[in-house]
């Protein structure tokens, strides 16, 4: 079950550069809404990270690290969940359709969105108040992993938290939970390695 099934043909993956899988790691509820991300660049290899399907004005679309993506990206594959299916697409970078170089923010665009998946909403447009945070992200191109993170400090659009962090995570969510509805709150952004420490950005109403 490693290597997903395909939705859209792939153009430029390779056999060896699907994410590995790891179930136990992400629980059943994680699975409607969290995904693996990577830029598929031009010369070869990828750059991984991950994503989040959440509710933006005009439908749905997956919110990840614009770091990710450089001028060398040729295109995005998305590695997902649909049911019980592990399940992957590769997308253009055109589908990129909105994005922020200050919140290292950007947004990609579906076609469509079985209703299979539980798209989150954004949290802190919302005005909800927190301190109790869940992270989700795929370390070293393993899908996936969550885990609680324990909330150290907020300053301005930044939140740090800690409880876990490796490459792999960039564009992860950090989200809040209200009975069982998850909100997104920030994606992650960067990693203070020596302290453990994950930056992650708030995401704007979008």
């Amino acid at each position: 079950m490693n290597k997903p099934v395909f939705v859209v043909s792939p153009k430029r993956v390779r056999d060896n550069e699907y994410p590995t899988l790891d179930l136990n790691a992400v629980p059943p509820s994680f699975r409607r809404f969290c995904v693996f991300v990577a830029s598929l660049n031009k010369n070869g290899g990828m750059s991984i990270g991950a994503g989040t399907l959440a509710k933006i004005r005009g439908g749905v679309g997956i919110i990840t690290a614009l770091h990710l993506f450089s001028k060398n990206s040729a295109g995005i594959l998305v590695c997902f969940f649909l049911e019980n299916n592990w399940c992957a697409i590769e997308l253009p970078m055109s589908n990129i359709i909105a994005h922020s170089n200050k919140l290292d923010l950007a947004v990609i665009k579906l076609d469509y969105v079985s209703s299979w998946f539980q798209p989150v909403d954004l949290g802190p447009s919302r005005g909800i108040l927190t301190t109790e945070f869940y992270a989700f992200g795929c370390p070293q191109g393993i899908f996936g992993k969550v885990w609680k993170a324990e909330l150290i400090a907020i300053n301005n659009n930044d939140i740090y938290t800690r409880g876990f962090g490796a490459p792999g995570v960039s564009g992860g969510g950090l989200f809040t939970q209200y009975g069982d509805t998850f909100y997104l709150w920030a994606i992650h952004s960067s990693l203070h390695v020596s302290s453990q420490t994950l930056v992650s950005k708030m995401v704007p109403m979008l």
